[in-house]
């Protein structure tokens, strides 16, 4: 008997304890009011389609009622999913979908957010999400913006003319410079472009390994080098691409790398100048003096393999001639290694001329000297001259030879 009342009482007590859990978890009826709308206001947002920097940072709130909060996270479309970006990832990537995903709060005994809640940020409506709980002074929902495309409206910088006068192919024992003050023109800084005057560096090409190297040379040796030198383009409005061509003081560079927009005021472009030889040193050639008309072909300046000509270098007649001249590919000018093309000046000088003097010449008295005929090639100094008297006389002529 003792054993069937134990077992009757611990079935009560059983009943009992759940008759009075049930009881205490029923809620009673809500009494505060739904929040008709909230508008976050996010200072710092900017719009990714201008492309760059994910911007990130905090809410201030209009809403009729107090104790709001929020939490965001920027989400990216991808593989057909929308997954939340990591706040290591500092820049969208062009071409991507994006959208703010957030949390909003409200801890408050006289308001809540319900499912008729309108949430904005910045004034524009966003969509209700994946979660709403409502709690006893508290409430919550996930809401996310409209979809964003990252892409780059700027306007794309085709090529780059880059100058600088220090700058010249380089010169066997010349000192390998780091110093050159690139100059770019008042169009191409007014884009934001900009040339990094201490990160230019030479590389030299290695024989052995067969692969260019940053070059360690303080002068100039017989090898290949070349030059890489930054461009970089810090604007809102124009952005440096792939194929943007570059050329210093006149010359064709080749892209040597390009890093997309990291931010949107921030895109660089690494380029090569062509691959440089440094060039032994010739001294100016000297012409050839005491040139004298003799009827053949002269040359004004010998020639050799050390330079070219670039105009004539041979003549017949007398006269002063001057022949431009530049040093071969592999030379250069030891006065002045910047200067190339040059003219050199030479003269070949008439000849002294062969002439008989003209004999047995008669006149009559009173007749002028220009009565008297002479020879080819002669003529009288002044042939106004009268012979006034008899007798052997000698006057002054003139002998012209034919080349002239």
């Amino acid at each position: 008997m003792k054993k069937n009342c134990k077992r009757f009482l611990a079935v009560l007590l059983i009943i009992l304890s759940l008759c009075f859990f049930t009881k205490v978890s029923t809620f009673a009826e809500e009494t505060r009011k739904p929040i008709k709308e909230i508008n976050l206001i996010a200072d710092w947002f900017k719009n990714p389609e201008a492309y760059g920097e994910i911007p990130r940072g905090n809410f201030k709130f209009e809403s009729e009622a107090n104790g709001i909060s929020a939490i965001m996270t920027w989400q990216e479309f991808t593989n057909k999913n929308w997954k939340d970006i990591k706040s290591k990832i500092k820049n969208f990537a062009k071409d991507k979908k994006y959208r703010i995903s957030f949390m909003v709060y409200c801890n408050s005994n006289e308001y809540y957010i319900s499912k008729d809640t309108k949430i904005k940020m910045n004034g524009e409506e966003c969509s209700y999400y994946e979660s709403y709980i409502v709690g006893q002074g508290y409430s919550q929902g996930k809401f996310v913006t409209k979809e964003f495309l990252a892409k780059d409206n700027r306007e794309k910088i085709d090529k780059i003319n880059i100058s600088c006068k220090e700058f010249s192919p380089p010169v066997i024992g010349d000192k390998v410079r780091k110093d050159y003050n690139f100059i770019l023109s008042d169009i191409d800084r007014a884009k934001g472009l900009e040339v990094s005057n201490d990160r230019h560096v030479w590389y030299k090409y290695n024989e052995d390994r067969k692969e260019w190297g940053i070059c360690t040379d303080q002068v100039f040796q017989e090898g290949r080098y070349k030059l890489a030198f930054i461009v970089e383009c810090k604007s809102d409005s124009y952005v440096l691409i792939e194929d943007t061509q570059g050329k210093l003081n006149g010359n064709e560079c080749y892209n040597g790398g390009f890093t997309s927009a990291i931010t949107v005021k921030d895109s660089t472009k690494y380029f090569y100048t062509k691959e440089f030889k440094p060039k032994k040193l010739v001294d100016v050639p000297s012409v050839n003096t005491g040139l004298v008309y003799n009827g053949k072909i002269q040359k004004g300046i010998n020639e050799d393999t050390k330079y070219v000509f670039l105009t004539e270098n041979e003549k017949i007649n007398a006269g002063k001639y001057k022949t431009l001249i530049k040093p071969s590919d592999e030379y250069a000018w030891s006065d002045n290694h910047k200067i190339e093309e040059r003219y050199l000046e030479w003269e070949i000088e008439k000849a002294d001329p062969t002439y008989t003097i003209p004999e047995n010449l008669t006149a009559n008295l009173g007749d002028k000297l220009s009565d008297v005929k002479l020879p080819k090639g002669f003529s009288w100094e002044d042939g106004e001259i009268s012979l006034a008297s008899l007798g052997e006389k000698s006057f002054a002529a003139i002998f012209t030879p034919e080349d002239e």
